[in-house]
């Protein structure tokens, strides 16, 4: 993902339900380099409407505000040009699709 994200000048930015020592914790995991947003009392998830609210029968007794995993591309100017929803919490948007979308829209 990372030369797709560099070709088109684009930065990635996450956000979780994670506490500030969770996503460190992750980053280490992962190794990612982007910037991860630890947001624990929902602000921003609620505000883009991405709220589990049971869509996907995906249920973590002690994280009921986890998110759908959703895939955003927004503009400078903040608008959400593209959304792309989880059906299930493990797996994410597809790195073609989203190449494809990328295109679509830069080229």
């Amino acid at each position: 993902m990372k030369p797709l994200l560099e070709q088109y000048q684009l930065e990635m930015l996450t956000v979780s339900t994670d506490s500030v020592k969770e996503i460190k914790l992750s980053r280490k995991m992962h190794g990612f380099k982007g910037t991860m947003l630890g947001d624990t009392k929902s602000q921003i998830i609620n505000k883009f409407g991405l709220k589990n609210q049971n869509r996907n029968n995906f249920r973590m007794p002690w994280r009921p505000d986890l998110p759908v995993p959703t895939t955003l591309l927004i503009d400078s100017n903040g608008t959400v040009i593209w959304k792309d929803q989880a059906d299930q919490y493990s797996k994410r948007s597809d790195p073609e699709c989203i190449r494809s979308i990328l295109e679509e829209h830069f080229s």
